[in-house]
């Protein structure tokens, strides 16, 4: 047999067992309804995507100083940053989640790894990596609580074993950046996380600006060379638990978060201890509407992962008032079937003006003025039917919705 003929023999075979397996994934995906079927037909969406992102990794021409001319940028036509999971996580940079005790930090940060390694969606959002591969270095949980832990995430994902290689966990803190770049220049990978960025912190003073800056520096030479996501877990401060989010509630130097393009903060909800609110505090690329709400969660304390419960809460109702005490909000309202089942009850065999359907959300949910007007426009036309009379809005509710 020739050199062609034997290649090609060895293209039949290989398709042959490429659908075999995609048969397999196949039925497994549909024998179990938890998990979510895995495709590997062509997608000339995704094919495009990723001649762009060739295309964007491509060396630009550089003058003897270093410099690279504007015309050369545009003429790779980028037309969005990649991401990991958008719109929130980039595909190469450094990222922080921080929170306070308790609030499920590391348990997210497994569930997006896992994610990652079997390019799943994540909290709702697609996956946009390439290898379907994470790290996890960790040094609070080690092998007996992590091996403890992954059969509860497999009940949730029922993934076959085979996808569980594609996540590598690091239970040492000696030479970690010297054991990523090994590995990820052997097996390249989409993410990497470190927990917790205290436990690694190489400087003496976490307040320190320039030591944290120099404690980044060599990260940020990881994520550029390995094209790759490395995501810290950090920690609240001491005495701003429970106050109105935002990026300078980490402990340590301002440098923390200005260092990183994406600082996301987890907060308990004291209503309910499986409410847990994802906050985007700082976002590099992402407009402000996206920084001024939480995005909804739920603990499932069998499988111990996070749902995304279609919610979101303005950052000042999750704030303490002066008594200590949080204000209440509305926190598992995250379904359309919830919001309509509540106006169903409140327009029961009668309409309300505007002005008192708000004061009805307002008191029921604790929330502000301009948010209680923000659900009902969010509902008008889908479950409440709006009519004018005069210069006063009336609304009532919409049957069989």
């Amino acid at each position: 047999m020739d050199t062609k003929k034997a290649a090609e023999a060895a293209t039949t075979k290989d398709t042959a067992k490429l659908l075999k397996f995609d048969d397999l994934i196949k039925e497994i995906s549909e024998k179990d309804g938890l998990c979510f079927p895995v495709k590997f037909q062509s997608d000339p969406a995704k094919d495009f995507a990723e001649e762009a992102e060739e295309m964007s990794e491509r060396k630009i021409p550089k003058d003897e100083w270093g410099f690279v001319s504007a015309a050369n940028l545009l003429s790779r036509e980028i037309a969005r940053i990649p991401t990991l999971y958008d719109p929130i996580f980039p595909r190469v940079g450094l990222a922080v989640l921080a929170g306070e005790s308790d609030a499920g930090k590391s348990m997210l940060l497994r569930q997006m790894a896992i994610c990652v390694a079997t390019g799943r969606p994540f909290l709702g959002m697609d996956f946009g990596g390439r290898h379907r591969s994470a790290l996890y270095v960790s040094s609070e949980d080690g092998e007996d609580s992590t091996e403890a832990i992954l059969p509860k995430n497999n009940v949730y994902f029922c993934d076959d074993e085979r996808d569980w290689e594609n996540l590598r966990f690091l239970f040492e803190e000696e030479d970690i950046r010297k054991k990523i770049d090994g590995r990820l220049a052997r097996h390249p990978a989409d993410l990497v996380i470190i927990d917790a960025m205290g436990n690694f912190f190489e400087g003496k003073d976490l307040n320190s600006s320039a030591q944290v800056q120099q404690f980044y520096k060599p990260y940020k030479a990881l994520a550029e060379k390995h094209k790759c996501l490395i995501v810290f877990l950090h920690h609240v401060g001491k005495g701003r638990e429970g106050n109105t989010p935002t990026k300078n509630a980490l402990v340590g130097s301002q440098s923390i978060e200005a260092g990183v393009r994406v600082v996301l903060l987890l907060v308990k909800e004291k209503t309910d201890p499986n409410i847990r609110h994802l906050c985007i505090v700082k976002h590099n690329y992402l407009p402000s509407d996206y920084k001024r709400e939480s995005i909804v969660l739920r603990f499932d304390s069998e499988t111990y992962t996070f749902k995304v419960t279609g919610g979101h809460v303005p950052f000042d109702l999750l704030g303490e008032e002066s008594g200590g005490k949080r204000k209440k909000c509305v926190c598992d309202f995250g379904s359309d079937r919830d919001y309509i089942k509540y106006f169903g009850e409140i327009l029961k065999g009668k309409k309300l003006s505007r002005t008192k359907l708000m004061r009805e959300v307002k008191k029921n949910f604790g929330c502000s003025q301009d948010y209680a007007y923000m659900i009902i426009d969010s509902y008008n036309g889908v479950c409440l039917k709006e009519t004018t009379k005069g210069r006063s809005q009336y609304y009532t509710f919409i049957p069989n919705t």
